[in-house]
């Protein structure tokens, strides 16, 4: 039977390949993206509010989302 520090290692480990899994499949999506409309896209990610967005880069001084900004579409 595992410890309780080797369970919470495997359930991180878990977690981190998923978050990885994520990112590479939102970086396709910007890839696609950039390929089929031109332009720069950038990626934003927010697990705490389950928020994944993927816009197109405006200028250099682009503002990131903030969860404060966010409200639940009706």
């Amino acid at each position: 039977m595992k410890n309780m520090a080797s369970l919470i290692t495997d359930a991180l480990k878990e977690v981190d390949g998923k978050k990885q899994g994520i990112d590479l499949l939102c970086r396709t999506v910007a890839q696609f993206m950039e390929e089929l409309h031109g332009g720069s896209f950038r990626i934003q990610i927010e697990h705490d509010v389950g928020l994944v967005a993927i816009v197109r880069r405006l200028d250099g001084n682009d503002p990131t989302i903030k969860p404060s900004d966010l409200r639940e579409a009706v």
